[in-house]
């Protein structure tokens, strides 16, 4: 099976969130991680008042990253830093420039002991 680069995602404003209409996949230090069609996800977790800084949660250079860290959130077969660490390495292959892509994953890092288990994900 062909898996898309690139995450096609439809708005669900009735539950806040995402649906993801095809499926992409990405090779991250040896697992293959799936974002399978139809999933839901709420994009990146940036505040509303850090949009004007880091751009929404669905912007196109951090979208692939935050619907692959999704994902994976609570799968269990990536460690919560490896996930993070995925996250990351995706920011910067999509474009997300070095000092973004950084405080992004630092921002990601702080949060972790506050995080769902299931983050946004069906």
């Amino acid at each position: 099976m062909r898996y898309a680069k690139m995450p096609k995602l439809t708005p669900n404003p009735a539950k806040n969130c995402w649906t993801l209409t095809n499926t992409i996949g990405y090779m991250h230090k040896g697992t293959f991680i799936v974002a399978r069609a139809g999933m839901e996800t709420d994009g990146a977790s940036i505040p509303f008042f850090a949009w004007q800084i880091i751009g929404p949660p669905m912007a196109a250079k951090h979208a692939r990253a935050a619907v692959l860290h999704d994902s994976e959130e609570g799968k269990g077969r990536l460690s919560q830093k490896a996930g993070d660490d995925m996250f990351y390495r995706v920011l910067l292959e999509d474009g997300t420039g070095k000092i973004k892509a950084a405080t992004m994953y630092r921002a990601l890092r702080l949060a972790g002991p506050f995080r769902k288990k299931t983050k946004g994900v069906k």
